[in-house]
């Protein structure tokens, strides 16, 4: 399948209120012993059907909530450029041409996937998710933080004032492993790509 990029979109800024404007200032501290101990809340793509499109094709705008699983919201929101500027362009439920996590997952294309736990019950200190990254780069934003933009296996030490561990490993075509957020609560992160797949989102107290 040939995919596109819409690369002439004017830069938009987030505008999900519920999404925007939280204390990122925290400093990151060590994660406790408790968090193995939980059972987690994951997104992991399997109801939509393949083929599933949210984002601007489909009507959708930024902020707006397109999907639930657990509990978890998840929200479409702008995409942003190295160079400045970015779009907000389409993300895809599809099946990935390397394996790399449980099956169809969600495949971005100029566009940020936001995943909101404030209706969980409890907010976690830990979260974690698997990419298969093809090609550009990716964006990574924690509680309302300032995005980091560039390659996601690259990803600074702290985002938001959460401490950022990621794996890589090299496959076909592109990386592919797992971001992990801890180290203070975490109400909302943030992150998409131009070729960029993201699935079994998950969280702990």
């Amino acid at each position: 399948m040939t995919r596109t990029r819409n690369l002439g979109l004017a830069a938009l800024l987030c505008t999900a209120a519920a999404a925007c404007g939280d204390d990122t200032g925290t400093q990151a501290t060590a994660a406790g012993p408790a968090l193995a101990a939980a059972a987690p809340a994951c997104v992991e793509f399997t109801p939509p059907a393949p083929g599933t499109i949210w984002g601007s094709p489909v009507g959708h705008v930024p902020g707006q909530h397109v999907y639930t699983e657990s509990s978890i919201d998840v929200l479409v929101q702008p995409f942003h450029w190295l160079g400045g500027g970015g779009a907000f362009n389409y993300a895809e439920i599809d099946l990935p041409p390397v394996v790399f996590a449980n099956g169809q997952a969600a495949w971005t294309n100029n566009i940020n996937l936001q995943f909101y736990f404030g209706n969980l019950g409890w907010l976690p200190n830990k979260v974690w998710f698997n990419y298969l990254d093809l090609g550009g780069h990716e964006n990574l934003s924690v509680n309302g933080s300032a995005f980091y933009i560039g390659d996601i296996a690259a990803a600074p030490p702290v985002v938001g004032g959460r401490n950022v561990h990621v794996t890589s490993t090299p496959v076909w075509g592109g990386t592919t492993g797992q971001v992990t957020i801890y180290g203070g609560s975490i109400k909302h992160f943030t992150t998409g790509g131009q070729e960029y797949y993201i699935d079994k989102v998950c969280a702990v107290p």
